[in-house]
């Protein structure tokens, strides 16, 4: 039997049905305080990168040979890294999500689309702005304007978006096998490739290579921002597939 519902039905059914599974666990007062304590960190996390994005204003403020857009984009592989790992405490997978349902009269893919969509609307993919927001305020929009700025808050937005999905890619093949952790760690040293091949590697070949990224935003290049929802979108699509995959395995393994 599949479900009529529509998407957006789906996934409000879905978001309803987990808020409620929450409040009537066995387990829920040790759920109320586990998520008081991801709260309090949370705040602790927004006070420091609130603090930290200080000291970076202040260096491209001072800085000649680097503008503040290009070291917020030469930040970034470092700030998509944090957000990597720091997704491994909270974040769970959507076939993880919902392997409950499979039971349910909905369509598998309905389930899939909504948790894989619903991961692009959490309200942690948003927590990097309280380091973002006051670097810019500092440093960037008073020397380039709204749209240097609203540029650079919209690329970042997107790649940690990206970022959302590529984790949810690696923490899949890695629950399956542990020989997966050789994807990223092979990802993110091709990110660092500048800084160990070449004649000129190093921090400074590093610096100048993503650098580039924020000239484009300064000059109002559009391109960056296009290169960036296509990978996201990509990776979305990449993501779909990878979940579909492992609900099914999981689906054949439950009849079996």
């Amino acid at each position: 039997m599949q479900s009529h519902l529509s998407f957006i039905e789906t996934l409000k059914t879905l978001i309803r049905h987990r808020r409620l599974a929450d409040s009537r666990s066995y387990s829920s007062v040790q759920n109320k305080f586990a998520k008081a304590m991801i709260y309090v960190s949370m705040a602790l996390c927004v006070v420091y990168l609130i603090g930290l994005s200080i000291p970076f204003a202040m260096i491209a403020n001072e800085s000649r040979s680097t503008t503040s857009v290009e070291l917020l984009c030469v930040l970034l592989p470092f700030i998509l890294l944090l957000d990597f790992g720091m997704r491994f405490l909270a974040q769970q997978t959507p076939s993880q999500i919902v392997r409950p349902y499979l039971l349910l009269p909905l369509s598998r893919y309905a389930c899939i689309d909504a948790f894989v969509f619903s991961s692009l609307f959490n309200w942690g993919n948003l927590i990097w702005l309280t380091f973002v927001l006051p670097y810019i305020l500092m440093s960037m929009i008073f020397s380039y304007g709204l749209l240097t700025s609203f540029l650079a808050i919209v690329f970042v937005i997107i790649m940690v978006l990206a970022n959302s999905q590529w984790y949810s890619i690696a923490r899949t093949l890695v629950n399956d096998s542990y020989l997966w952790w050789l994807l990223p760690a092979g990802v993110y040293a091709l990110l660092a490739m500048p800084m160990y091949v070449g004649s000129d590697a190093g921090l400074d070949q590093f610096a100048n290579f993503y650098s580039y990224t924020g000239e484009l935003i300064g000059l109002h290049s559009p391109i960056p921002l296009i290169l960036a929802l296509v990978f996201l979108a990509l990776l979305v699509a990449v993501n779909r597939k990878l979940q579909l995959v492992f609900v099914m395995r999981e689906l054949m393994r439950s009849e079996k």
